[in-house]
């Protein structure tokens, strides 16, 4: 009767007590009863898996991970190796940082993560900056030191230099108005110029001109016509920019054009009535360009002296001196 018994019991597949059950791995942390350390095999290379006082233990090991130039491998109890990007940032807003297995972390200038007129360094960040020219070439001058930075060769002679809101740069002689680049000596014939010498983008997205006579114009930069939007006050002329500041349109004129020692003034142009008003004397002669930063206005002479200017008065103090024969500028 008792072999009877345990047959039956064992052919209808109940717990007798005789046999060990081995439970599947529990999924949680430290959680799964066990007899051997085998019972606790999670299948992950990383985990050093035991069976400690009946119950699994896991422990992590990350050196079983792989490491990159890009990634730290980091061993998780759920997951088993997974690789974490390494930090590339330089802690510089206006580089792109980036991770390459050939090359590891990267940090590019990206002038574009900056506001217009302004240049990535990579140490520094964004550096403020009017571009200038002489006769021969194009520089950027950083604001307010005065650095002077050489760029590139120009292909031509200019009387002025323009930056738009799009970071297009225009440029200006006597006979022709171009579009350049400030990265090479190319230039783009776009229209004629009527003998201008001053030259900025307003506000409006429109280019603004003016001569060595009292005409100030504005240029559509899709057609370049022109037309005569405000007339200086006889008898002065430009003496060689523009400039706006904080919305208001500001030039420096003479009575005696193309002179080296002329007595330079600051006008202001009212475009609603077509009219302008002399603010005041600077102090310093042919002041033939300009370059605005927010409320801030400089002056360069045609001698290269940087000039820090009240946009209201028009009274100027110097900076420094460069050493290039300034013809124009631009900023925004």
């Amino acid at each position: 009767m008792r072999a009877l018994l345990i047959v039956l019991l064992a052919g209808c597949g109940a717990k007798s007590g005789l046999e060990v059950e081995v439970r599947p791995f529990d999924a949680g942390p430290d959680m799964a009863e066990c007899g051997r350390d085998r019972e606790c095999d999670d299948g992950l290379e990383c985990t050093r898996d035991e069976c400690t006082g009946g119950r699994c233990e896991r422990v992590a090991r990350d050196g079983r991970c792989e490491d990159t130039r890009c990634t730290v491998g980091r061993c998780d109890l759920e997951l088993g190796c997974v690789a974490e990007p390494i930090g590339c940032s330089d802690g510089v807003s206006c580089t792109v940082d980036e991770c390459s297995e050939d090359e590891g972390c990267t940090s590019t200038p990206d002038d574009a993560l900056c506001p217009i007129s302004n240049r990535c360094d990579p140490v520094r960040g964004c550096i403020a900056r009017a571009l200038v020219h002489d006769d021969r070439a194009l520089y950027e001058v950083e604001l307010p030191s005065g650095e002077l930075n050489f760029l590139t060769r120009t292909g031509a002679s200019f009387t002025d230099i323009a930056l738009a809101n799009d970071r297009e740069l225009y440029a200006v002689s006597r006979t022709q108005l171009y579009g350049i680049d400030d990265a090479t000596p190319t230039v783009r014939p776009l229209d004629l110029s009527d003998r201008w010498v001053a030259l900025d983008v307003g506000p409006d997205g429109q280019l603004y001109a003016a001569g060595e006579n009292e005409r100030v114009v504005a240029i559509d930069l899709e057609t370049f016509a022109s037309r005569v939007v405000a007339r200086l006050p006889p008898p002065f002329v430009a003496s060689g920019d523009i400039a706006f500041v904080e919305g208001r349109m500001l030039i420096t004129v003479t009575d005696r054009p193309s002179s080296s020692s002329d007595d330079t003034r600051l006008a202001e142009i009212d475009l609603a009535s077509g009219t302008a008003r002399i603010l005041g004397r600077t102090g310093f002669p042919c002041i033939w360009a300009l370059a605005a930063f927010g409320p801030q206005l400089f002056g360069f002479t045609c001698d290269g002296t940087l000039l820090r200017m009240d946009p209201f008065t028009g009274d100027s103090e110097l900076v420094r001196t460069l050493g290039i024969r300034v013809g124009g500028a631009a900023a925004r």
